[in-house]
């Protein structure tokens, strides 16, 4: 996956997708194979914090795994924004990333997924798909967004907010159904638009 994106500009407006990678996910399955799954663990390097990380790892009781980073993109100028990247695995394929001289490895009380939304960030002429959000049961937010630094993401997990440092204030981001970002993006396009992925 690209780390930094140049040719986000659709219409002269600036689509920025996730980029997703792995484990046949897309838009359209990546609901279908986390709901019900349970996040059991993750990890970084041990020089890294949820506050900005550019190696997260989430660990899910299906053997799937979750590598997050964000891509930076030219929105115009000098202007930069982040948008969130997600490499799927499977444990038995993935690099090992558990507690040893380099990484830490937190395990989780089950947190079982019920809802996943998309967050996003518009603004004038820029859409980007910067975070993801999984609920649980009881209605809280495990959430990871992309982060301040170039290429970090920085995480919101319960009974530890104050390290979530996201690129903007947080009440100026929107959260969204994933099987509706596709009308989103369509209608920030206007009409002759169309979005780059569904």
């Amino acid at each position: 996956m690209k780390p930094y994106i140049t040719n986000a500009e659709v219409n002269g407006k600036y689509i920025l997708p996730y980029q997703m990678e792995g484990a046949g996910i897309n838009y359209e399955t990546i609901e279908s194979a986390i709901c019900d799954t349970c996040i059991i663990a993750y990890s970084m390097p041990k020089s890294q914090s949820l506050k900005s990380a550019w190696e997260l790892r989430i660990y899910f009781n299906n053997n799937m795994c979750i590598d997050f980073s964000s891509a930076f993109t030219n929105i115009g100028g000098w202007q930069e924004f982040g948008s969130l990247n997600m490499k799927f695995t499977h444990k038995a394929t993935s690099v090992n990333m558990k507690s040893n001289e380099t990484y830490t490895y937190t395990e989780i009380d089950d947190f079982c997924i019920e809802d996943i939304k998309s967050l996003i960030y518009v603004d004038g002429d820029l859409f980007s798909e910067c975070g993801i959000i999984f609920t649980n049961k009881n209605g809280q937010e495990f959430i990871i967004a992309a982060g301040v630094s170039p290429g970090s993401v920085t995480v919101k997990i319960p009974l530890c907010i104050s390290e979530f440092q996201p690129e903007m204030e947080y009440e100026t981001y929107k959260k969204v159904k994933l099987n509706l970002l596709y009308n989103y993006k369509k209608e920030f396009l206007g009409k002759n638009g169309n979005p780059p992925e569904k």
